[in-house]
């Protein structure tokens, strides 16, 4: 494995766990908008937007697995 591709590695994975620390933020605040039982209409936006983050980590995870694999 060349040191390229293990500088590219590293800097994916904090990508990933950035997205991941992001997602978690706002399931978090989706908690509390239930518990302060917020509109309801603002709670679904914020569960759409916390599942594009993940779905987007999901995406860039198996991205960086496919390559290394060829």
């Amino acid at each position: 494995m060349s040191k390229k591709h293990i500088v590219q590695s590293l800097e994916e994975q904090a990508t990933i766990i950035n997205q991941l620390n992001q997602a978690k933020e706002q399931i978090e605040g989706i908690k509390g908008m239930i518990k302060n039982e917020e509109n309801y209409y603002k709670i679904i936006k914020q569960i759409e937007a916390a599942r594009i983050v993940l779905n987007n980590t999901e995406r860039l995870f198996l991205e960086s697995r496919m390559i290394s694999f060829c």
